[in-house]
């Protein structure tokens, strides 16, 4: 089984992916992080459009393009690092912007598709979709050979498929396309025989399409995809590319969740997809876990708790509870008139300690798999600075909080 500190020093490219408001932007935070401390180039790229990772890593923002964490900073906080950290977050439209630039032969080709009625008012919903621009740069940074690992915060649970299909549908897009194919297709000269097969099996679509649309709709789509004619291949190919990718050894989905029910479901129904899509599934990460305070890592009781679970177990009132406690303890100094409410309150959270241990036990059980699971604690604050990193961090990959799958 290969644990997450294996899994952040052997693969080149770590896909967090869950719900919304698991935990998942700080997650990969951490883990590039935890890559930089180990001497590699990382970077982290988030959809977020918060401004927690960027606050987390003492960054005045982030842009499309990555910039890098100074390290002296990383190291003044308490986190010293050998090699390189960098973060961005996506801009799908200047996402597409570059993508566009990068296969058009000329500026003036490039401001042709951006001036397109069509491309200014929908081509987002075809192949502009933050989903499928998520994909784009996570390619792009891998392709460009500056980064040992990339790191990937991907969109909520509701959108993660999306994200996960995106190569495949894009290729669909570009290949099965009868309306793309006639919009883009050479021009033929009118005479020859190919032309009048292209008229006979085309007529009557076109037909259907001028009866539906209106001709300004019809003129500015054929001008738009015909500047398209020379970008397709490309995107193709990267498309194809991409799907390659997300099913090879040198990347690793990891599932981000919490042990709320809901959340639970949704990771096991994203783990069935990634098993389906045979994409690699390497393990889980727990997040807002009420712990047992009263059991050791072994799930035992160690001497000196047998009381206070009896007592806490009992659901007896605070009067009692107290000079149950005080009977056999220095009242004065020990125990205060604080003691029942500090003591009401802890057995409520062990309540909650037991519902997220039993929903934890239902996800290994329908998981079924050789994976690791690695739990982080319900914290009092929320992430916001590289304290808080360093704290997750600990619980990560310090032996806190770890549990077997």
């Amino acid at each position: 089984m290969l644990t997450l500190e294996g899994l952040v020093r052997r693969k080149e490219v770590i896909i967090c992916i869950g719900s919304g408001g698991v935990g998942k932007t700080t997650t990969s935070a951490v883990l590039a992080l935890r890559a930089a401390a180990m001497g590699k180039k990382a970077v982290v790229l988030t959809i977020d459009p918060a401004m927690r990772l960027a606050d987390s890593l003492g960054l005045d923002g982030l842009t499309n393009q990555p910039k890098r964490v100074d390290p002296e900073r990383l190291s003044e906080l308490g986190v010293p690092v050998t090699g390189e950290l960098s973060a961005l977050m996506l801009n799908a439209g200047q996402t597409l912007e570059d993508i566009v630039r990068q296969h058009t032969t000329s500026e003036e080709h490039a401001q042709r598709i951006f001036n397109s009625a069509i491309y200014k008012q929908g081509i987002e919903s075809i192949i502009g979709s933050p989903e499928y621009m998520a994909m784009e740069k996570l390619y792009e940074l891998y392709e460009s050979g500056k980064y040992d690992l990339v790191v990937l915060d991907t969109p909520p649970a509701k959108h993660a498929l999306d994200f996960l299909t995106a190569p495949e549908r894009m290729v669909n897009f570009l290949t099965d396309n009868k309306l793309l194919k006639v919009m883009i297709r050479p021009t033929i000269q009118k005479d020859t025989f190919g032309a009048r097969l292209v008229r006979m099996g085309t007529a009557g679509f076109m037909k259907a399409l001028n009866s539906a649309f209106s001709p300004e709709f019809m003129e500015a789509g054929a001008e738009f995809f015909t500047a398209m004619n020379g970008l397709y291949p490309g995107f193709k190919s990267r498309a194809e590319r991409v799907y390659k990718l997300f099913r090879e050894e040198r990347l690793g989905f990891v599932l981000v969740t919490s042990p709320n029910r809901l959340t639970i479901d949704e990771a096991v129904y994203l783990h069935e997809k990634l098993i389906e899509f045979g994409m690699p599934f390497e393990g889980i990460v727990v997040n807002k876990v009420h712990l047992d305070h009263l059991k050791d890592e072994d799930g035992n009781l160690p001497a000196g708790h047998e009381k206070l679970a009896e007592l806490v177990g009992k659901k007896i009132k605070p009067d009692e509870l107290h000079a149950a406690l005080a009977s056999g303890l220095d009242a004065q100094s020990l125990w205060n008139a604080a003691l029942p409410g500090l003591l009401r309150n802890f057995r409520n959270y062990q309540v909650l300690a037991e519902i997220d241990e039993k929903n934890l036990e239902r996800l290994r059980y329908l998981l079924k798999g050789d994976q690791f699971m690695q739990r982080v604690p319900y914290l009092r604050d929320d992430i916001h600075d590289m304290s808080g990193l360093r704290q997750i961090s600990g619980h990560l990959f310090d032996g806190n909080g770890s549990a077997p799958a």
